[in-house]
């Protein structure tokens, strides 16, 4: 059953859209159709601590930032992806001393700061020449007071001052040729032959040699200029940035994507994170970063040290979550853009050219929210497949959602694997251990189904090449090699990967609510699980992986 307005609704032609799934393909309807929440507000506010925006794969990260870029003065972005990290990971000589054991991190936390220091001043007096650059100075020296900290800060901007018009890939470049210089430099005549050999020099040292590399490794990065950057800091704060008319804003989104090796990639980010909450004090400024969960829980895994404290981080972090309604409104303002531009009709919702009644307790809307992960990527999704088979009629019918369904839950599939490919990148192979189940049941129930094991076998069979790369498929190949005492262990490990991407929610207790890792504790452990644990499959993959919804435990 339909609404009676149907006959107001002109036909849904073919390739109609709500736009793009992708904020960076979504210009065409992202500005116009932005719905403004709190998390801009907290962002735009210099003097609030959150900085570094939390969410998972189509949350809205770079919507938020490109909306910040549009209506924001002042603003800079920077992208890894030109940043010429790569020539860092090249580089042999550095690869050579961190093999040799010595941390580098002091030098990634200047390299932030010499980054956002000349990039800033750059942007606040239009240095484009040598000329500009010799006008700052001499402003600057004016008003030098004698104070060690200004001269300190002196000393930097006229070291580095004739290179304040150059790219920053070429910051980077500059940077590091200096560090590798000082490394030089300081380099023995057996260490120099080795330097040009990378990490693979490094290996062929000698228990003495490898002492002697990593001293001199360590005194050349402790005579980085790091008090001298601290002091530029303090004086952007005091002096340069201290018009709380005229904010400034940094911008740096996709972290996520293949600008360096993996390695390489958490140590130059949690760089990033400590130098973001340093220049916290430069109250006018503010430095707004975008990371995937996921991500963000693999830096701090990998880069954790002795004093690091998470909780003293959290402060900066605005986590993105979405309420229903919240995403109805997106649902809503996208359908009548797409309506005012097709067929210049104004104030058509989403309810309005949707079935009425329910389908699995929800409305229409609700039915689609529901399998969204609350997320707008998804929600938009959903409905575009919706649209696109729908085309001829006037309205979208409960018959044409489960159509789209099928294909918006396979497409959602394919996704997780792409989401996913550096943890699990046979996630899409094994994903078919939920094939046919219920909608719920309890990890006894996984644990006793009479295909389990030849589904693990079939884990363990793929190529070792792609196999080393998965965290399941490692730690099946004990099962098979004949070792059935790992079978318990493996399945928990499976449940638990199933519930860190969203494919799987789950129930602890009786007396606990049903918990998803998009909205709850993104990590579960196996020891949480017990034999009645109950576990609950997302609407969003039921077509896809054909659940039995009436048989749910």
């Amino acid at each position: 059953m339909v609404k009676k307005t149907k006959e107001t609704n002109p036909i849904i032609r073919k390739n109609l859209s709500i736009g793009a799934e992708d904020a960076e393909m979504d210009d065409d309807f992202l500005q116009e159709c932005f719905i403004e929440t709190e998390d801009v507000n907290l962002l735009l506010d210099t003097t609030k601590p959150q900085r570094i925006i939390i969410g998972r794969t189509g949350a809205g990260k770079t919507a938020l930032l490109k909306h910040l870029k549009k209506h924001s003065d002042n603003v800079i972005q920077l992208s890894p992806e030109n940043l010429s990290f790569r020539y860092l990971a090249d580089s042999s000589i550095l690869n050579f001393f961190e093999e040799a054991g010595v941390n580098l991190n002091i030098f990634y936390l200047l390299l932030w700061r010499h980054i956002f220091c000349t990039e800033l001043i750059q942007k606040k007096y239009n240095i484009c020449n040598e000329q500009k650059m010799k006008q700052f100075i001499n402003r600057f020296v004016a008003s030098l007071s004698g104070d060690k900290g200004r001269i300190l800060a002196l000393e930097y901007l006229q070291e580095w001052g004739e290179k304040f018009w150059i790219t920053t890939q070429e910051r980077i470049v500059e940077t590091t040729q200096k560090l590798e210089t000082d490394f030089e430099a300081h380099a023995s005549g057996e260490i120099i032959k080795l330097l040009n050999l990378g990490a693979k020099g490094a290996q062929k040292l000698t228990e003495e040699q490898k002492y002697e590399a990593a001293n001199i490794g360590k005194n050349v990065v402790n005579k980085i200029q790091v008090e001298k950057l601290t002091q530029v800091i303090n004086i952007l704060n005091s002096e340069i940035f201290n018009d709380p008319k005229e904010r400034y804003y940094i911008l740096i989104d996709q972290l996520d994507e293949n600008w360096a090796s993996e390695e390489l990639k958490y140590k130059i980010i949690r760089a990033l994170i400590d130098t973001t909450k340093k220049f916290q004090r430069v109250t006018n400024v503010k430095i707004i970063i975008a990371l995937r969960e996921d991500l963000l829980l693999k830096v701090l895994s990998e880069t954790r040290d002795s004093g690091y404290q998470e909780d003293k981080m959290e402060s900066l972090f605005l986590r993105l979550h979405w309420l229903p309604e919240e995403l109805e409104n997106i649902l809503d303002k996208r359908v009548e853009t797409l309506f005012k531009r097709q067929y210049d009709k104004k104030q058509v919702k989403a309810s309005d050219i949707l079935p009425s009644g329910q389908r699995d307790k929800h409305d229409a809307v609700g039915y689609i929210i529901d399998r969204s992960f609350l997320r707008p990527r998804e929600v938009i999704s959903f409905f575009n497949c919706c649209l696109e088979h729908s085309a001829g009629q006037t309205h979208i019918n409960y018959k044409t959602i489960s159509d789209a369904e099928l294909a918006y839950s396979r497409k959602r599939i394919r996704a997780l694997g792409d989401e996913w490919a550096n943890d699990f990148p046979l996630l899409e192979n094994y994903v078919n251990l939920l094939h046919g189940l219920p909608s719920s049941f309890t990890f006894s129930t996984l644990m006793q189904l009479p295909y389990i094991e030849d589904i693990l076998l079939d884990i363990a069979c793929y190529d070792s090449k792609r196999c080393e790369k998965d965290k399941i498929c490692k730690i099946t190949k004990p099962y098979l090699e004949g070792n059935k005492q790992k079978k318990r262990s493996i399945i928990l490990e499976i449940v638990c990967a199933f519930y860190q991407v969203g494919l799987l929610g789950v129930k602890l207790d009786e007396t606990y609510p049903t918990e998803w890792s998009y909205n709850s504790t993104p990590l579960l452990q196996p020891t949480q699980i017990k034999d009645k644990t109950k576990l609950y499959i997302h609407p969003t993959f039921y077509r896809a992986l054909g659940v039995n919804i009436k048989a749910a435990a």
